[in-house]
């Protein structure tokens, strides 16, 4: 009988449970710890492209903030392109060509 209830009420008892659930539940161990398994190696592989993609935007996106902080020093002798006419423009342009060198290594890499 698998009521507990009855004129004496009996209390739960796991290795009553044990008993009940296991000869249903054993066939089917393996397969159920290879879907578990397989689904958490689908998520962790997920999260392993998604922490790739994010390391590679914050290298290229840490690029620029590391030139324009050393321009934006206030040392005026010792920098190029400050006292320049269109030395912004190049400080852009060195911006932009060395994070495009850096895409494209990445991506020659596979890791963006």
């Amino acid at each position: 009988r698998l009521s507990c209830a009855g004129s004496r009420a009996r209390k739960w008892r796991w290795p009553w449970v044990c008993k009940w659930l296991w000869p249903a539940w054993a066939p089917h161990w393996h397969s159920t710890s290879a879907c578990r398994e397989l689904f958490s190696s689908m998520i962790d592989n997920s999260l392993n492209n998604v922490m790739k993609v994010l390391t590679s935007v914050t290298i290229i996106m840490a690029i620029p903030n590391i030139i324009s902080g050393m321009w934006g020093m206030n040392v005026e002798k010792s920098l190029p392109f400050v006292h320049t006419t269109y030395g912004f423009y190049a400080l852009l342009g060195m911006i932009v060509v060395s994070c495009c060198m850096a895409a494209i290594i990445l991506k020659k890499k596979d890791l963006f």
